[in-house]
């Protein structure tokens, strides 16, 4: 395997374009390398067939450009296990060989699994055009992703959202006094939003108030657990998560928190 590894990164489901350089010397691999860099597309290199199908389940590539001659398995074996694969049946193999071709494989080149060959000394401009071509076919046959534009959500649409919420939140004024609460609050109190609205919720649960170290000041969250009797008459213990919201921010100041059961005797009711 060489320096050029891919497999931490490598992705199947990406439609950007990859060439898979196969050649079991590195000097020529470095030199195909520096024909193909000017298309500005990620290049990949392996040593062996066998390298090249590993990476080949890992990710799909826009065209093969492999060597004939290799040792263990070569360019033909090769080419024929990644026909057989589902995924890369039809990705193009371009053969860049030293070696005269048999002439059944340069008249019928599907027979031998290749797209096209190329006889060494390898023509920098033919290669990178016939490279070029086998790329441009890959990409046109990507489908077409639309830019995603998400909708904007109005005041309704996010009371919709909350009220479906497996948590209790709620807001308050700078007061304390509650503002806002969603459908899970009122499970877990038994209060609606309509009982709610104008309370403290501090006073409410018999616990502590926040701290008010004054207007616009930070103040942490607040970590509050207390027992209270749960809507049908059964004992559970709640979390209350206070967050302050400061008068410089985007709205009015205030807090908002949520409300947990912690038991599963509070949690279902």
């Amino acid at each position: 395997m060489t320096a050029d590894d891919p497999s931490a990164r490598a992705s199947t489901s990406g439609v950007e374009p990859a060439i898979l350089v196969v050649d079991d010397t590195e000097a020529k691999r470095l030199s195909i390398r520096a024909v193909l860099t000017s298309l500005g597309h990620e290049i990949v290199e392996a040593e062996s067939g066998q390298d090249a199908l590993r990476y080949l389940l890992k990710r799909q590539f826009a065209v093969i450009v492999m060597d004939v001659r290799m040792p263990l398995m070569n360019g033909f074996e090769t080419a024929a296990l990644v026909r057989q694969r589902q995924k890369s049946e039809s990705t193009p193999i371009l053969f860049v060989t030293e070696y005269a071709l048999p002439d059944d494989a340069r008249v019928s080149p599907p027979v031998a699994g290749a797209s096209d060959f190329i006889t060494m000394p390898v023509n920098p401009h033919e290669l990178r055009a016939k490279v070029a071509g086998f790329v441009k076919v890959f990409v046109d046959a990507q489908p077409v992703r639309p830019p995603f534009r998400p909708a904007p959500l109005g005041a309704d649409s996010w009371r919709a959202l909350a009220d479906r919420v497996p948590i209790g939140v709620f807001r308050t004024d700078d007061e304390l006094r509650i503002l806002y609460v969603n459908a899970e609050w009122t499970r877990l109190t038994g209060l609606e939003a309509s009982e709610a609205n104008g309370l403290v919720p501090h006073e409410l649960f018999g616990v502590a108030a926040p701290e008010q170290a004054g207007r616009g000041a930070s103040r942490p969250d607040l970590h509050q657990e207390f027992r209270r009797t749960m809507p049908g008459g059964r004992e559970g213990r709640l979390r209350m998560v206070s967050r302050h919201l400061p008068d410089d921010g985007p709205g009015p100041a205030g807090w908002v928190g949520t409300l947990t059961g912690i038991l599963p005797d509070a949690a279902v009711g």
